[in-house]
């Protein structure tokens, strides 16, 4: 698994899935997962606009991890997400 941060979010790659995790307003994370080529830019499950927030991303070998607030998602090179 490759992890990569991009602007404000963690961005996990492996076997052609793309896994990216971004904050999306006070305390909470947005996850999004795709097979295609990119994760689109549509806010499918939504329901009010997010304020961006500034979130902490701290990539390594094994592990990553992204902090928004009171919440914290680590992915380890296996691909197990948790909160």
């Amino acid at each position: 698994m490759v992890f990569q941060k991009e602007d404000n979010a963690l961005v996990a790659k492996h076997l052609g899935e793309t896994l990216r995790i971004e904050g999306c307003g006070k305390d909470a994370l947005r996850v999004r997962a795709t097979m295609d080529q990119s994760i689109a830019e549509l806010d499918w499950a939504l329901t009010e606009p997010a304020e961006t927030q500034e979130c902490a991303v701290a990539a390594g070998a094994d592990f990553a991890s992204i902090s928004n607030g009171r919440i914290r998602a680590e992915l380890n090179s296996a691909g197990v997400l948790s909160f």
